[in-house]
């Protein structure tokens, strides 16, 4: 791709106004000057007043960034002798309505629409959003009080002490408990339904093995073979494993404690004594009378065996308690999130999450926002969140509908008005997927939301020396 169809794109955003763009956009490449270029222009040419944009970006030197950017240009034009009055006043009132405007990070923008309308988006007038520090005590707290108050939920219990036998590290559902809770909508939707039946060992076959074990072990014929002395060290100890077995029931944790010993693919257990082994010399073992093979291997291919029903016995075990850990964690999540909304201390991806469903759902107050914003523009779109694509889709709708009309909550349908909506980004320089960005939804908004994809490849941060 050459410069002139670089150029050509660039003329398109800042001239064709009534076009809806995707602009996939390398580094160094101007991705933040064309999105104030084309702002610009709305305001100049479309005498779009600049409270009806919305430039939505991730963080808040950006936003800084770019109305620095519509000032400096807005002002730059203003000293021009040759401008119209009309142009004149445009300008003047925009850098008046600039620091107001809805320039700004995507969860302000979401806070913005709920303050607007918090009865609608269920929460209480005047609620407060939570500092990152804040809801991380927040959670500690909730955490903490869950945990004392569950001492008496036998299945809590259960399941938890279950893990904990397994080597589990509490931090780890500590932590799985914290993406419940910052992505509560999604555990709603999520089920988690334990099909799997109580683990059951089979103790006379574990008998049997070690008998079998045993009666070969006096076809040795040296007494410092290695697998000799592993097997001799292993039924040895295995027998109390053995009697506890005969007891299993979902209560008998401690026998899940006292098999982990003999698995580390399973608990991760550094100090576990496997059960299956390559030791020993073929030459120390003679021939099994009654199968004609050689021992050592009937050995070593009974140690694999009970080293797999082991294994397999902990990884069911695993299964079993840690579903039934995950809904009691799902409730927790849902419980915690409904408290906020109530009490009107909210999270961030709170507040997108009832942004969205405001606008999804409430048709009368996403026409007010439709009425509102004429333009919707998206910076480093790479690394936007879902809702904020569903957010930009909905209030980017085209109104022309009567009231018989069905209300549209499926934002990849969504008809949008033309050149409404502009998003800008680069996806191979994507840095916030951990934070939800999804890569797929540029792919739903060029195909289903904009006239159309242009590319922007010229490079301004490097010289051509280093380009070529």
């Amino acid at each position: 791709m050459n410069s002139k169809i670089d150029s050509q794109s660039r003329l398109q955003i800042k001239n064709n106004l009534n076009s809806s763009y995707y602009v996939e956009a390398g580094a160094g490449t101007g991705k933040t000057t064309v999105l104030v270029d084309r702002i610009v222009s709305l305001i100049l040419k479309n005498k779009t007043p600049i409270n009806k944009i919305a430039a939505i970006t991730f963080n808040k030197s950006s936003a800084k960034n770019i109305k620095d950017k519509i000032k400096n240009s807005l002002e730059s034009i203003l000293l021009k002798n040759d401008i119209t009055n009309e142009t004149q006043k445009n300008i003047e009132e925009s850098l008046h309505e600039l620091e107001t405007s809805s320039i700004q990070t995507l969860h302000s923008f979401a806070d913005k629409l709920i303050r607007q309308f918090p009865i609608e988006s269920g929460v209480p007038p005047g609620f407060k959003i939570l500092s990152e520090s804040e809801n991380n005590n927040l959670f500690e707290r909730k955490w903490n009080n869950w945990i004392s108050s569950n001492q008496e939920n036998l299945k809590f219990e259960k399941s938890f002490n279950w893990l904990m036998c397994l080597n589990v590290n509490p931090n780890k559902i500590k932590s799985i408990a914290k993406i419940f809770w910052n992505n509560f909508e999604n555990v709603e939707t999520s089920k988690f339904e334990n099909d799997i039946k109580i683990p059951q060992i089979n103790v006379e076959k574990f008998k049997k093995l070690c008998t079998n074990l045993k009666n070969l072990s006096v076809t040795c014929n040296n007494p410092d073979d290695p697998l000799l002395v592993h097997v001799n060290d292993f039924t040895e100890e295995f027998e109390e494993v053995l009697f506890s077995l005969n007891n299993w029931n979902f209560d008998s944790s401690i026998t899940l404690y006292t098999l982990s010993k003999f698995s580390k693919n399973i608990t991760g257990n550094d100090s576990y004594k496997s059960v299956s082994t390559n030791k020993g010399n073929k030459k120390n073992w003679d021939e099994d009378p009654y199968s004609q093979q050689n021992s050592k291997i009937l050995v070593t291919s009974i140690l694999s065996e009970m080293q797999n029903d082991i294994d397999d016995f902990l990884l069911n075990s695993g299964k079993f308690a840690l579903i039934d850990l995950l809904n009691e964690l799902k409730n927790f999540s849902l419980k915690e999130a409904h408290q906020r909304r109530q009490k009107g201390e909210i999270t961030h991806d709170d507040s997108l999450i009832w942004a969205r469903n405001l606008v999804k759902n409430h048709y009368p107050v996403r026409k007010h926002f439709i009425l509102n914003y004429d333009n919707i523009l998206i910076d480093e779109f790479q690394d936007t969140d879902p809702i904020q694509a569903e957010i930009a889709a909905f209030i980017s709708e085209s109104i022309i509908k009567d009231k018989s009309t069905k209300l549209e909550t499926d934002w990849t349908k969504i008809k949008p008005q033309n050149g409404k909506l502009f998003a800008v980004g680069d996806p191979k320089q994507s840095i916030y997927k951990f934070r939800k960005a999804d890569s797929s939804i540029s792919q739903i908004i060029q195909q289903n939301l904009t006239d159309n994809t242009l590319y922007l490849t010229e490079n301004f941060r490097s010289t051509k020396p280093i380009i070529k």
